[in-house]
């Protein structure tokens, strides 16, 4: 890959110092700043036409290696996924310490009857983050007029690797 040349590094801190200390005060200021923007502008577009085939490769590279990645992950990512449901489906209540295996609860809000909503869940529209935070605060047994409340359970896994 190329290295910035070093005028370019240069360029850089000066024109920055440049713009921090700038003051438009009248037009003559205005136009001077307009003319210094319109380079600024183009040395801009220097600078990416420097780097554009560099990060082409670079980009298309990061593409290819993740298509492969996702290759290699897919059956993995699935099976943890299915795994993850079944385990959620056998027995929610219990957790295995020994395998630091969790389940987690989340609550999802439909709201069925606006109309029904007390005013204070409302901004124009029902406060979403209000209402799930009280429904997650209250673990799903709560009742608020015009919401359904599903439970919603999420595996969670923690794995300790070897090193």
């Amino acid at each position: 890959m190329e290295k910035l040349p070093e005028k370019y590094e240069n360029e850089a801190v000066t024109v920055k110092d440049y713009a921090e200390e700038l003051q438009i005060v009248d037009n003559k200021s205005n136009l001077m700043a307009a003319d210094n923007l319109v380079d600024i502008k183009l040395k801009i577009s220097e600078i990416k036409g420097f780097f554009k085939e560099s990060v082409s490769l670079a980009h298309q590279a990061h593409k290819e290696a993740k298509s492969i990645q996702d290759t290699a992950l897919e059956g993995w990512v699935e099976a943890e996924k299915i795994i993850k449901e079944k385990i959620g489906e056998f027995d929610a209540e219990k957790e295995d310490q020994a395998h630091q295996i969790t389940i987690a609860r989340k609550y999802k809000i439909e709201v069925e009857h606006p109309d029904m909503l007390p005013e204070a869940y409302m901004i124009l529209k029902p406060n979403i983050s209000l209402l799930e935070s009280m429904v997650k605060d209250a673990k799903g047994k709560i009742f608020i007029p015009g919401i359904k409340i599903t439970e919603q359970k999420i595996v969670k896994v923690k794995v300790k690797t070897k090193v």
